[in-house]
């Protein structure tokens, strides 16, 4: 096997690993799921787990912290600026409910870390400062709303937060993904919460 092919090969199966630790750890918690367990879900050995985690912490820290990161680049893809605030607000919001649709084990994972905020607070804080900067981020889309007149005035980082915790009320109602007609639906009644005018 030439070493670009060994690499891809540990690459896949260090994904693989994530993954299924994504899922159990989202499915379970954390004290209920075992190396062992995640070993068997993604067909490798334990000890193969330890040549890409150090331990069963590493294991959980990056089953959050890698996809968080993929995640919130693409949150933020929206136009804080944009000269059509409400047009931007709708496509947003699809485009997060799709999201969050697409994402179902991995933000099942995000809420039972915002539950176990004490016992992992290096985890929660990760969370925390990726869910403020995308408030920030459309507080800035509300703003820019609020001053060109097409949103009433109002507290937009309430707004945003309110916003969020919409997205993941909607995640934990809905057992299947969204499909197009509840995304259109949940889009018009998110978009209320911005106050258009």
């Amino acid at each position: 096997m030439t070493s670009d092919k060994r690499m891809k090969a540990m690459e896949e199966k260090r994904d693989r690993i994530l993954q299924s630790a994504i899922q159990l750890f989202a499915e379970n918690s954390y004290e209920q799921t075992t190396v062992a367990q995640v070993a068997k879900k993604a067909g490798v050995s334990f000890g193969t787990v330890f040549t890409y985690f150090e331990n069963k912490e590493e294991l959980y820290f990056q089953s959050v912290n890698e996809p968080l990161e993929h995640l919130v680049k693409k949150f933020l893809q929206f136009d804080t600026k944009t000269d059509d605030v409400l047009n931007e607000i709708s496509r947003m919001i699809k485009d997060h409910l799709i999201l969050f649709s697409q994402q179902k084990k991995y933000l099942q994972l995000i809420v039972k870390v915002n539950g176990t905020h004490e016992q992992f607070p290096e985890v929660f804080q990760l969370v925390y400062e990726r869910t403020q900067e995308l408030i920030r981020q459309i507080s800035k889309l509300i703003e820019n709303g609020q001053r060109r007149g097409e949103l009433v005035e109002g507290e937009s980082e309430y707004i945003a937060t309110a916003y969020i915790s919409l997205l993941f009320g909607l995640e934990l109602s809905y057992i299947d993904e969204l499909g197009e007609d509840l995304i259109n639906t949940y889009t018009k009644i998110a978009k209320r919460l911005f106050g258009p005018k």
